[in-house]
């Protein structure tokens, strides 16, 4: 790990691979309950093998900075971009993006189409009419969420048990029985010390940044944005999820596409079937491969 400069901020960052590899592979996490750590253990290590991998926490998460504002989808393009400058990358690059690393893929080949050969789409985010809105709210109902997560590890720490109702008071905050099930199996998934750890980040974005704010000003890229969009792409959704029409919707503006819906998965489908994952991802890759040399 290292510590790089980049549009101001310093990013946390993980290189892995021959530094001579082509093309150079750059993960970019989801938001919030999220940082560079679900990529290196599901897919960098892997992919690594074969390729120059990059990844890096976004500004806010893990241990890069943590500004008070600029966490527009722009902010966060202009952190790659300027990222990829430091690093002395020039070729283009695979961008592969899991749910709102995925919004920032997408946003950085419309502004950089130069800069990509390649994007790799988990269960990707865009901003549709509404979106917004539909982000507000639920990050709002996830700082509800951290702020009662981090109460119930401090009565559990102190007292050595939960409060009354546990873990199903989540649904106080305004969850589904959906998304009451995937932080239980997430909490299961990880480490009591990790998962408090990222509560606090949670709630330290959603309290003391703009972050909510800024997505929700967020314009909706329309099909004729989409269509601008020409390098090799590759979207993968779980048949479940709730944002599945996303695909759809990528299918009938962009003409260089490849839709791979796993059946059967939700929105969590990196965290519970990377192997699937990577099978697609390597057998793209090769393609892009074979059109670069």
């Amino acid at each position: 790990m290292s510590l790089v400069l980049a549009n101001g901020l310093a990013l946390n960052v993980i290189e892995l691979g021959e530094e001579d590899a082509s093309p150079t592979v750059v993960l970019l996490h989801g938001i919030v309950i999220d940082n560079l750590s679900s990529l290196y253990y599901t897919l960098a290590n892997h992919l690594a093998s074969r390729y120059r991998v990059v990844l890096y926490d976004q500004r806010g998460h893990g241990m890069s900075d943590r500004p008070k504002s600029g966490y527009s989808v722009l902010d966060n393009v202009e952190d790659l971009n300027s990222l990829l400058i430091e690093l002395r990358i020039e070729e283009p690059v695979v961008l592969v993006g899991n749910s709102f690393g995925g919004t920032i893929a997408l946003g950085f080949a419309l502004r950089y189409p130069e800069k990509v050969c390649g994007l790799g789409l988990i269960e990707a985010h865009f901003a549709v009419e509404g979106w917004g809105d539909k982000m507000a709210a639920t990050l709002r109902r996830t700082a509800r969420l951290a702020r009662e997560g981090l109460e119930m590890e401090r009565v559990l720490r102190e007292t050595g048990s939960l409060p009354e109702g546990g873990l199903p008071s989540l649904k106080k905050v305004g969850l589904s029985d959906e998304e009451v099930a995937f932080v239980i199996g997430w909490i299961e998934d990880n480490s009591r010390r990790k998962a408090t750890r990222m509560g606090r980040t949670a709630k330290a974005l959603l309290d003391g940044t703009t972050l909510i704010e800024d997505l929700q000003r967020e314009e909706p890229l329309t099909q004729d944005d989409l269509k601008k969009i020409m390098c090799p792409t590759l979207a993968i959704y779980g048949s479940k999820s709730d944002i599945v029409d996303r695909a759809d919707d990528l299918k009938k503006a962009m003409r260089n596409i490849e839709i791979n819906v796993l059946d059967g998965y939700d929105h969590s489908v990196l965290m519970r079937a990377p192997e699937l994952i990577r099978e697609s991802l390597f057998g793209w890759l090769s393609q892009i491969e074979e059109r670069i040399q």
